[in-house]
């Protein structure tokens, strides 16, 4: 009674099968997360039925809808412990198997949707990001390559009076400078 207490208040999906995988145990959450199993498990349902009954009510965007998704779970489930995801009804679930000490297979179902839409936003956003970085860099060089072909001096100065940039011309203009400029340079140090 305790132990499945416990396991109801999990917030991932919790199954227990013996060395036959027949079903001994699990948690609500699976019922949610696979609501094709809903009134179809008791112990000792077959793990085999519970994919066919995913296959079956599988949409052609669920991992289930590949016709060789029985192959590629059979790889997954040789390496135990290893975690793959699928999609089960528009869901991303993280999938993680490990052997009990009897032979039997406990395995948790972790609904990582929200976690990999926010990833896949994170990845967009710092694509957008790099390519802002690009075109201001690209940017920066244009106005560099125009300021160096000045006829005349040129220096910018930021609003706390720092030098940014500056042309060769410039460095002509005030004796002593030629090689001495840094950007930073209080515009005071420069006379």
């Amino acid at each position: 009674q305790r132990s499945q207490e416990g396991l109801e208040a999990l917030n991932d999906g919790y199954m227990l099968f013996d060395a036959d995988y027949r079903l001994i145990q699990w948690n609500a959450r699976v019922t949610e997360l696979f609501p094709m199993f809903t009134d179809k498990l008791a112990p000792g349902v077959a793990a085999l039925d519970m994919l066919m009954w995913m296959q079956e009510a599988a949409s052609p965007s669920d991992s289930a809808g590949d016709p060789d998704w029985l192959d590629t779970w059979a790889k997954h489930h040789e390496t135990l412990g290893v975690t793959f995801e699928q999609i089960v009804g528009g869901l991303t679930l993280e999938i993680t198997e490990y052997r009990t000490k009897e032979g039997g297979l406990a395995v948790v179902h972790r609904d990582v949707t929200q976690m990999r839409a926010a990833q896949a936003k994170l990845r967009a956003q710092m694509e957008q990001t790099k390519k802002a970085f690009d075109a201001i860099g690209t940017l920066s060089q244009r106005i560099k390559d125009a300021i160096a072909v000045l006829d005349t001096g040129f220096s910018l100065y930021d609003a706390e009076g720092k030098l940014v940039i500056w042309n060769t011309q410039f460095e002509g203009m005030i004796p002593g400078l030629r090689g001495h400029l840094r950007a930073g340079m209080d515009e005071w140090d420069l006379g």
